[in-house]
């Protein structure tokens, strides 16, 4: 399957809070994209509170050593936890708890982690 890059912001449009979505559960397994369209994709998860599972193995992110999977991998990263400033932080998504993909890294699992404490004031 794949989605190429239009596949990938459809998805990303429908996520944003303008969309008003409750979808609670994606996959997107094997459906490899572009750098641009996976990191275009995380970003549209920052201010989504209804995505609680998200499975992307095999979604052309998940495999190193390939640069565009780096990117991807760091803008997910960012998309959960952003430490660059106090308010990046409290406007991350807390509410992502789930995220199976191929290989991950540390701060994206600590950041599940956080999000699967019910008390977000401790997350924030």
């Amino acid at each position: 399957d794949r989605l190429g890059t239009r596949g990938w912001q459809a998805i990303a449009d429908l996520l944003l809070p303008s969309c008003v979505s409750a979808l609670e559960v994606l996959e997107v397994k094997n459906n490899y994209g572009r750098s641009i369209a996976i990191t275009t994709f995380a970003h549209a998860l920052v201010n989504n509170t209804s995505l609680k599972t998200l499975l992307m193995e095999h979604a052309g992110m998940g495999q190193p050593p390939h640069t565009r999977n780096t990117r991807a991998l760091a803008a997910m990263a960012d998309t959960l936890c952003n430490t660059s400033s106090i308010n990046a932080t409290y406007t991350s998504n807390h509410t992502l708890e789930t995220y199976s993909y191929s290989h991950h890294n540390s701060d994206i699992a600590s950041a599940l982690l956080l999000n699967k404490n019910k008390n977000k004031f401790e997350v924030a």
